[in-house]
């Protein structure tokens, strides 16, 4: 985010490649995304005393990421609506604070709500 221009233009050619595949994209999910995705679930595995992964835990994990991934991809409507909360490095640097209190309080509903006794009809 700090970097400007140069990380907008690389957002860019990740939209066209999703767009137009050339098959960089799916080295980048191989070899970037499903590493990191897996090291997140583990985590989350883990602070939840889970033995084997559910469809929530990945769902939770999705979730922490499109966090951050939004800064970059809705930068352009930040820019029009709210410029100042990402305009310097210190607004990002509070920015990325947020987040992580925004990601732990995801964390901390879905420890609540795995707590909560199953319901049934």
């Amino acid at each position: 985010m700090k970097h400007g221009e140069g990380v907008r233009q690389c957002v860019r050619l990740h939209f066209r490649e999703i767009v137009e595949p050339t098959g960089l994209w799916a080295e980048e999910i191989d070899g970037g995304i499903k590493p990191y995705h897996a090291a997140l679930v583990a985590v989350l595995c883990r602070h939840f005393g889970l033995k084997r992964v559910d469809d929530d835990v990945h769902r939770l994990a999705f979730s922490i990421v499109a966090l951050g991934v939004h800064m970059f991809v809705g930068r352009d409507i930040m820019d029009a609506i709210k410029p100042n909360l990402i305009a310097t490095p210190k607004s990002i640097d509070i920015w990325a604070a947020r987040l992580v209190d925004f990601a732990e309080a995801m964390v901390q509903t879905e420890a609540r709500r795995r707590a909560e006794p199953i319901k049934t009809k």
